[in-house]
C-alpha cells in the first residue's frame, strides 16, 4: 500500500498493480527464508521509471515494518519491477534489503 500512495503523490495514474512473491527457505529447521524476491508489476498510460524505482525504495527502506523486521535477520529481500504502458513493457532490479538491516533507513 505504501508504494501506491508514494505514487499516488507522484500523479502517477497506475490502473493495475500486482505483488508477486517468491522465497527461498534453509532446508533445516527451523525452516526460515534465506531470499526473497519481490515483483510489483505496473500498468497505466504512462508510468515514469523513477517514480515507480523511489516508490519502492522508499517503501522497502523506511516504510514498510514488515520488510524491516524481515530485512533485520538473516534474509535478503529483493523487489524489482515490470511497467506496462504506453511505451511497452520494461523491467528492473530494484532495492536490495538485508540481511541484518543492511539497506534499510534507521532514524
Amino acid at each position: 500500500m505504501d508504494t501506491i500512495s508514494i505514487l499516488t503523490k507522484k500523479r502517477q495514474r497506475i490502473e493495475g498493480y500486482e505483488v508477486d512473491v517468491e522465497g527461498e527457505q534453509r532446508a533445516e529447521h527451523p525452516r526460515l527464508y534465506t531470499s526473497i524476491r519481490i515483483t510489483h508489476s505496473f500498468t497505466g498510460e504512462a508510468v515514469e521509471d523513477e517514480a515507480v524505482a523511489r516508490s519502492i525504495e522508499l517503501s522497502a527502506t523506511k516504510y514498510c515494518v514488515v520488510s524491516a523486521t524481515i530485512a533485520s535477520g538473516d534474509t535478503c529481500i529483493e523487489h524489482h519491477y515490470r511497467i506496462t504502458d504506453a511505451a511497452g513493457v520494461r523491467e528492473a532490479a530494484g532495492t536490495v534489503i538485508g540481511p541484518r538491516g543492511e539497506g534499510l533507513v534507521l532514524t
